[in-house]
């Protein structure tokens, strides 16, 4: 479990399995996923038991509430190319409170202080500005973009991929601590 004063990341377990429906069956946060709603809870549980063992997979517990607000990962962990792929997604109650920034800087700053993992990337729909700017504000910065990547919704969207690297993740946190 991973904790600073704004949220609790706690693993991802089988007791989880509604919150994670909830929030992937929500169609306004399913029209953000590369993969189509409706999750059904034999798939997550499926899943549960299938799922790479090196990946961190957290629900995120709002600790003033200590109510589940979010889901937050790294997966797709590969030690020997030392990267893993970031995701986050929120409950719409949650959204606007800092909650994602605060979950992501500790899930970040685990990963780069504990683990050998020099890249963390993410892709994302490249009209999702919302999310984009969470992530810049995190310290993503843009790679590249992927035309026409996924059919969703009718029609072919572009796909952005982002990166934090380790080194850029450091620089950040010194300049932190020079103030």
């Amino acid at each position: 479990m991973l904790k600073n004063d704004a949220v609790t990341l706690k693993p991802i377990s089988l007791k989880d399995t509604d919150f994670i429906l909830e929030l992937r069956n929500d169609f306004e946060i399913a029209d953000q996923f590369f993969s189509d709603a409706p999750l059904y809870d034999f798939e997550h549980n499926n899943w549960l038991k299938t799922r790479n063992k090196d990946d961190l997979d957290f629900v995120i517990i709002e600790n003033h509430t200590q109510k589940k607000a979010g889901r937050i990962y790294i997966t797709n962990v590969d030690y020997r190319h030392q990267k893993g792929e970031y995701g986050i997604v929120l409950h719409p109650e949650f959204r606007g409170k800092k909650i994602a920034y605060e979950a992501s800087d500790l899930l970040i700053d685990y990963v780069f202080r504990n683990l050998p993992i020099n890249k963390i990337y993410l892709e994302v729909f490249e009209d999702n500005h919302k999310a984009i700017k969470l992530y810049e504000k995190i310290g993503f910065k843009k790679e590249g973009l992927f035309k026409e990547e996924y059919f969703k919704n009718g029609t072919f969207q572009n796909v952005c991929r982002m990166s934090l690297l380790r080194k850029a993740w450091k620089e950040r946190l010194d300049k932190i601590e020079d103030r």
